[in-house]
């Protein structure tokens, strides 16, 4: 949502008016995102461990962020959330941000899943 307006719109006549009036909305989504994927550690602990009590369990949470793939995927998606977070408040290079941000995020993608399938 964010990288259309930011990359896509050549002329800034068009884009700064529309970016302006986007922003509160763009950073309520990318807050949003934020959250989302601070969530979704505690909920992979939860899922890997033996119940909600892994959840809050830093050494269960430290075990899912650095010694699974999925740990790998979430710090590069909390990343790529973070540089995205900073687009609301940089104004200056918000195409580079905007680019950087997403390009975290597609690769996060990539970690794990069907993508990363390996043979054994």
């Amino acid at each position: 949502m964010i990288f259309y307006p930011s990359i896509g719109i050549e002329s800034d006549k068009l884009r700064d008016p529309i970016l302006t009036k986007l922003r509160v909305f763009f950073g309520l989504l990318i807050t949003l995102l934020v959250v989302v994927t601070i969530c979704y550690l505690p909920i992979m602990a939860t899922m890997i461990g033996g119940g909600w009590q892994d959840a809050y369990s830093l050494q269960m949470l430290w075990v899912v962020a650095t010694g699974i793939s999925a740990g790998s995927c979430w710090g590069v998606s909390l990343f790529g959330c973070l540089i995205l977070l900073s687009r609301v408040w940089i104004n200056q290079y918000h195409r580079f941000i905007a680019l950087l941000g997403s390009a975290f995020m597609l690769v996060s993608l990539s970690l794990t899943g069907h993508t990363r399938f390996e043979e054994g």
